[in-house]
C-alpha cells in the first residue's frame, strides 16, 4: 500500500494532495491498520462512508481531515460531526440548508463541511443546474472547505463524458466563485489520476488503486498487490457422470 501510495501521488500536478478513500472499513483491510500507514506516508485527507466510520479513522489520525461522503442524513449527527471535528459532504440543497442552520446557532461553530456538485454521476450531489440557487444560500458568510465532484467514466480514458464533467465542474466553480477563497477543489478519483493534470486540481481522492485495483483497465497494472486470498481444499471426490451435487440436486 505504501509503494501504491508513492506511485499515484507521484502521477499527481505537483501542487495536489493525494487523498485516501478507506469507506467500508479500508475496503474490508481494516481502519486501524491502513490508516496509520498512510498518515505515515504523508496523508493528510481521508474519506470515509458513513460518521461511524470517520469515528473510527480519527481514533488513529488525529489531525487529518476527515470527509463523510454519505453527507447527513439522520438529524442527530451535527453534534458529533463537531465533537470529532469530521465533516459533512452535503449532497443537495437541504443538506447544505441544514449545515446553515447548525452553523447560524452558535457562533463560535465552525464546522467544516464540502460540497458535491453532480456534474454527470447522476447520484449523489446538488445538481449543476442549482449553481445558482447554491450561490443564494452560501452569500458571503459561507464557504465550504472542499468543492467536489465524482468521475462516473474515468476508467475509460477516451469517453467523452470525462472532458463534459471537467467542463460542468469548472462551469460550477466559475459561477460559485469558491476558487480562490480557501476552498479546495477535487475531482479525480483513482482513474481520474490518469486522465491528465487538469483534472487533479487541489485534491484527488484514490480509492481502489490504493488496494491494488488497476485504475486503468484497458493498460497493465502499474499497482502493487496488497494482499491475495487463499483457500484449503476441503474434500476432493471422484464421482461417476452424471450425479447431482448438492442442494436442488444441481
Amino acid at each position: 500500500m505504501r509503494k501504491n501510495y508513492r506511485l499515484l501521488r507521484q502521477e499527481l500536478a505537483g501542487s495536489s494532495e493525494l487523498a485516501a478513500v478507506v469507506k467500508a472499513d479500508a475496503y474490508g483491510l481494516g481502519a486501524e491498520r491502513v490508516v496509520p500507514v498512510l498518515v505515515d506516508e504523508g496523508c493528510a485527507t481521508f474519506f470515509v462512508a458513513t460518521l461511524e466510520e470517520g469515528i473510527a479513522v480519527r481514533r488513529v489520525a488525529k489531525h487529518a481531515k476527515i470527509y463523510v461522503l454519505n453527507g447527513v442524513i439522520d438529524s442527530d449527527a451535527w453534534q458529533e460531526l463537531h465533537y470529532h471535528d469530521i465533516r459533512p459532504v452535503l449532497n443537495d440543497l437541504g443538506q447544505v440548508d441544514r449545515w446553515i442552520l447548525h452553523r447560524g446557532r452558535d457562533p463560535q461553530n465552525e464546522l467544516s463541511a464540502a460540497i458535491h456538485i453532480d456534474t454527470g454521476m447522476t447520484r449523489y450531489g446538488v445538481s449543476d443546474s442549482q449553481t445558482s440557487l447554491l450561490k443564494q444560500r452560501l452569500g458571503e458568510r459561507y464557504s465550504p472547505s472542499l468543492l467536489m465532484s465524482h468521475l462516473a467514466c474515468a476508467d475509460e480514458e477516451g469517453h467523452e463524458l470525462n472532458h463534459a464533467q471537467l467542463m460542468r465542474f469548472m462551469h460550477s466553480v466559475d459561477s460559485l466563485a469558491l476558487g480562490d477563497g480557501g476552498c479546495q477543489l477535487s475531482l479525480a478519483n483513482s482513474s481520474g489520476i490518469f486522465l491528465g493534470n487538469e483534472y487533479h486540481f487541489d485534491v484527488a481522492r484514490a480509492g481502489a488503486a490504493l488496494y491494488g485495483i488497476n485504475p486503468q483497465p484497458n493498460q497493465p497494472n502499474k499497482m502493487a498487490e496488497v494482499l491475495h486470498l487463499k483457500s484449503k481444499i476441503a474434500q476432493v471426490w471422484t464421482v461417476d457422470s452424471p450425479v447431482t451435487v448438492g442442494y436442488g440436486a444441481a
